[in-house]
């Protein structure tokens, strides 16, 4: 009974934070509290530990692939292939909420059991996005005002404004530790310390998946191409020099 009402408060924040958190300016206060509520709301060890750990793969045990969790990087599509691919009673527009809820951690695999027996013959990657361009798609995605409206960017005082405050903002997540960053603007570096079987770029994607797994997701992308925004030469210098770490990445699929 206590582990329902846990569950049924963290979904009720993740859904509905500006209720609680409306006249709140700082990310550092909410994510840590919807990771508590994940803490003691999960039923096994390895949900336990995946709860406040930003370094997991998501699982498709059908194709036996495993991919790391980085948002903006084609993870919309990958989470719905696994959706697809292993039969989940769950809508293709709905992945996100149904995969993150840790009542179906099973999904989610953390780098340490990766290691074990039964994921050895499974192939596991990551994807890798160029900086400039992730943080194109995060600003088109969840910012600007005319395609988003109530979401967490809403209270941290984000959506609307111009490149150059936003990456004030982005500045100031690059300076935490990076399982603190706020997720669609963290570091990818961090996240390569696993030895992973490929590094896919991005713009590879699809290629990596058809040839590997005879999925094709062109059609199950999260494109926001319609969308008309570019930064100008300063500000994607900038980005450059706040992702300089990431930019050694090196791909090993091509």
């Amino acid at each position: 009974m206590a582990e329902t009402f846990v569950r049924g408060l963290g979904d009720f924040i993740l859904r509905y934070p500006k209720l609680f958190f409306g006249y709140v300016k700082s990310y550092d206060f909410f994510r840590p509290l919807v990771d508590l509520v994940n803490f003691f709301s999960s039923k096994t060890k390895e949900g336990k530990r995946l709860s406040n750990n930003r370094l997991f793969f998501w699982v498709c045990y059908k194709k036996k692939f495993m991919v790391t969790n980085m948002p903006k990087n084609g993870m919309t599509a990958l989470k719905r292939v696994i959706v697809k691919e292993d039969k989940l009673n769950c809508s293709l527009e709905k992945v996100h909420y149904f995969l993150n809820n840790l009542n179906f951690g099973y999904r989610k695999v953390s780098f340490e059991s990766a290691m074990k027996k039964k994921y050895k013959n499974f192939v596991k990657f990551i994807v890798y996005r160029d900086p400039v361009d992730r943080f194109v798609s995060f600003y088109k995605n969840k910012l600007m005002e005319e395609y988003r409206s109530d979401t967490p960017y809403h209270y941290l005082g984000l959506v609307g404004k111009d490149p150059d405050e936003v990456l004030d903002f982005v500045e100031k997540e690059l300076l935490k530790p990076f399982f603190l960053q706020e997720e669609h603007v963290g570091a990818q570096y961090p996240f390569y310390a696993f030895s992973y079987d490929y590094v896919v770029p991005l713009d590879k994607l699809n290629k990596f998946m058809k040839e590997k797994f005879d999925v094709d997701l062109s059609k199950g992308h999260n494109s926001t191409s319609h969308v008309r925004f570019k930064l100008n030469n300063q500000q994607k210098e900038r980005v450059r020099k706040l992702y300089r770490k990431d930019f050694l990445i090196k791909p090993n699929y091509s």
